[in-house]
């Protein structure tokens, strides 16, 4: 099965300002679902991951959706969004200013961090083990650890 992220289904003049999210067969090379789970165009802060499970993450417009890749179900959904890098069971979302940790399986919050006078994170947060490194655009690094089971 292949997941397709498009801004379009092929028909730009019917489908403006839509997200589609396709689940492809590549045994038959046809397409099994389709689904609009955002009605507003990719922007700068939109991103999406596929974890070693096989379940799509996208972040688009200040939420954060988890898709069954198979059938396109939403499994979860938060008003998170933003940047993000799956980090084994974690996701961490960096949202400007902030830096944000969920359970990948759930959507249920880890942690929260929004460090006094941080600059703009821009998409530089690398997660490292348990670590949490995130560079912001005043050139000041930030470490966090982030302890199992929550905040």
């Amino acid at each position: 099965m292949a997941v397709v992220l498009t801004d379009t289904d092929g028909c730009s003049s019917s489908d403006r300002g839509a997200v589609w999210v396709e689940g492809w067969s590549l045994a038959d090379r046809r397409k099994v679902y389709s689904t609009v789970p955002y009605a507003a165009d990719f922007g700068f802060d939109s991103r999406a991951v596929q974890g070693p499970d096989g379940i799509v993450y996208i972040c688009a417009k200040r939420v954060t959706r988890a898709f069954d890749p198979i059938d396109g179900r939403v499994l979860w959904e938060t008003p998170i969004g933003g940047g993000v890098v799956h980090a084994g069971d974690r996701l961490v979302i960096e949202d400007f200013h902030t830096i944000t940790v969920l359970d990948a399986r759930s959507g249920a919050l880890l942690a929260y961090f929004h460090p006094e006078d941080a600059g703009y994170f821009g998409g530089n947060v690398y997660v490292v083990g348990n670590q949490i490194f995130a560079l912001d655009s005043k050139r000041s690094l930030f470490v966090f650890a982030v302890p199992d089971g929550g905040p």
